[in-house]
């Protein structure tokens, strides 16, 4: 009976330990949500630019979206734990209050670096201050009429186009492409 006390008294102490880490956590990233050139300066500029070049080296050779692969994982993740601690609700409470710290725990570490790895963008000062550009009201007509010198320049382009033209060896396509990926990633400011 005491050992019960003494595992229920730790689990607690785990359980407010957690919930303080997650509520810090919370402090810190909408404390700096009122702090554009914070974010833009040292994350967006600085710290993240690092993140991007990693990130771009990581997943341009992988031949299939690793973003889908995640939310694969992670939603099977998510099934399995509820199913987990619903089974274990029926008969093992305090193995449920376990399984339910290390969801709320690996439920911190995501949403951590969720804002690490790419929210914290979401803070960065608007693309129109940046770039410095006005705020311009547009009128449909002349939307419709950009959109239609768009697709005039397409389909004229197109049409210049030679059978030959589409039998092109991949190689040919390829390095160009890479050459176009470089000189954009290298684009700056970052966008």
């Amino acid at each position: 009976m005491a050992e019960n006390r003494i595992k229920y008294s730790k689990l607690k102490i785990r359980l407010l330990a957690i919930a303080c880490m997650f509520l810090l956590l919370l402090f810190l990233i909408f404390s700096l949500r009122n702090q554009p050139q914070i974010i833009e300066e040292y994350y967006s500029n600085g710290i993240y630019t690092v993140i991007r070049q990693e990130f771009q080296f990581l997943f341009n050779y992988i031949p299939f979206s690793f973003g889908d692969v995640l939310y694969i994982i992670i939603i099977v993740s998510l099934l399995t734990g509820i199913y987990r601690l619903f089974r274990l609700l029926i008969g093992q409470f305090q193995k449920a209050g376990h399984v339910f710290l290390g969801f709320i725990f690996k439920l911190e570490i995501a949403v951590a670096a969720f804002y690490i790895l790419w929210a914290l963008n979401y803070f960065r000062q608007p693309a129109q201050e940046r770039l410095k550009l006005q705020n311009y009201e547009y009128k449909v007509a002349e939307l419709l009429m950009v959109t239609s010198m768009l697709i005039d320049s397409a389909n004229q382009s197109r049409a210049s186009l030679e059978t030959s033209d589409f039998n092109v060896a991949q190689e040919q396509i390829v390095e160009p492409a890479i050459n176009a990926i470089n000189r954009l990633s290298s684009f700056n400011p970052p966008l």
